[in-house]
C-alpha cells in the first residue's frame, strides 16, 4: 500500500490522548499487513468517547471495505490496548486486535511539538512534587519517632 519512509511521523494513542485540541485532526489508520484501505479518523475534540473512522474515498475497487458502516472505537478502549502494547504507533506494529497503526499526519506543527515538549516538563514537575511530598513524610515520621 505505501512505503514506511512516506508515511507521516507516528505518535501514541496515550499521547493523543492528552492532546486538547479544538480543531479538528485527521489521522490516518493503516493496517499492519498494507493490504487494507487507508482511513481517515476526523477527531473535533479528543475528550469525545469515540472516534469515527471513515474511509478514505468512498469506493476502493481493489480493497473492498469489510463493514459499508463507519467503525467506531471508545478511545478508553484503544488506550487499553497501547497499554498492552497491542497497538504501538511509534515502534511501527500492530495486534490482532486492532492490527493498525495511527499515524498523526501533521505532527511537525509548532503549536502540538510545543505541546508535547510542555507535556514533558509537566511530568517532570509532577515528579519532583512526589519525591518532595515522600522527603516530607520521611521527615514526619522521623520526628514522631523521636
Amino acid at each position: 500500500m505505501g512505503n514506511l519512509d512516506s508515511l507521516p511521523t507516528e505518535i501514541t494513542l496515550d499521547i493523543l490522548r492528552r492532546l486538547h485540541i479544538d480543531s479538528v485532526i485527521q489521522y490516518r489508520l493503516v493496517s499492519r499487513s498494507w493490504n487494507y484501505p487507508v482511513y481517515h479518523c476526523l477527531l473535533d475534540d479528543l475528550k469525545e468517547t469515540e472516534i469515527k473512522l471513515e474511509s478514505r474515498e468512498k469506493q476502493l475497487k481493489s480493497c473492498p471495505l469489510p463493514d459499508k458502516k463507519p467503525t467506531y472505537f471508545k478511545i478508553h478502549e484503544i488506550i487499553k490496548l497501547v497499554k498492552k502494547g497491542i497497538v504501538n504507533a511509534q515502534k511501527n506494529s500492530g495486534g490482532p486486535e486492532l492490527g493498525k497503526l495511527l499515524h498523526l499526519k501533521k505532527i511537525t506543527d509548532k503549536k502540538v511539538q510545543l505541546y508535547l515538549t510542555w507535556l514533558k516538563g509537566k511530568k517532570r514537575i509532577h515528579q519532583k512534587m512526589k519525591a518532595l511530598q515522600l522527603a516530607k513524610q520521611r521527615r514526619r515520621y522521623r520526628l514522631k519517632v523521636w
